[in-house]
């Protein structure tokens, strides 16, 4: 059964675990300059991070979960933390040169409303970058990790509402205005045992077998 997720909840979690989203963080890094809106940012450890990279001159962390933002303000002074619904960010249009959201788009039950925001206040040759679960391959790895003894039960986050993969992941950003950049799976299981410079991430086997996704976007 479903529910709606409690973002005090979720975001004390974090913060008891000091804990933020996995994601690709030099991908991350290497799109981050000007100004950067982390949209969903929990506890701001990654907008605090990037907030240190060079040629980075605004950080600004938004979310719903009062626990995460306290932790983000104490711990990184040099962020701006906003409580607000992603639905209706109180930014200007046009105004950051990046834009990502990590772990957040499953849980709306209108995702698409969001990407819309996320499009408005990026900066025309900005990009909005998003990583969401891979559905349905998601699944798989849920039980193999509990099978293996990495969680404690093979059910799925029963606060995701919405449920990506890859095409899905790409009409609905196209949609929203943006022009795909990028489109890349991770934690895909034996990649570890493949070449560095293997390119099975980004293909379309990848994006078939990847527990994630990341899709990046640009603002014409």
């Amino acid at each position: 059964m479903k529910k709606k997720a409690n973002w005090d909840d979720y975001t004390a979690q974090l913060v008891s675990k000091k804990g933020a989203a996995a994601t690709d963080l030099q991908l991350l890094s290497s799109y981050a300059h000007g100004c950067v809106l982390d949209a969903g940012c929990g506890t701001g450890i990654h907008i605090g991070r990037l907030a240190t990279v060079a040629g980075v001159q605004e950080t600004v962390g938004v979310d719903l979960g009062t626990p995460g933002l306290n932790y983000g303000k104490e711990k990184f002074p040099q962020v701006t933390f906003i409580e607000a619904s992603l639905y209706q960010l109180p930014l200007p249009d046009d105004h950051f040169d990046l834009v990502y959201s990590l772990e957040v788009v499953e849980h709306l039950e209108k995702p698409n409303l969001a990407i819309k925001e996320l499009y408005r206040v990026c900066k025309p040759g900005g990009f909005v970058l998003i990583q969401t679960p891979n559905y349905p391959i998601k699944r798989v790895y849920d039980i193999w990790y509990w099978l293996l003894g990495y969680r404690d039960s093979f059910s799925d986050d029963p606060t995701h509402v919405y449920f990506f993969n890859a095409l899905k992941l790409k009409k609905m950003v196209v949609d929203s205005g943006l022009q795909v950049v990028h489109l890349s799976a991770r934690n895909i299981a034996f990649q570890r045992f493949l070449p560095k410079e293997n390119k099975l991430h980004t293909s379309w086997l990848g994006h078939h077998l990847g527990q994630k996704m990341i899709i990046i976007a640009g603002k014409s």
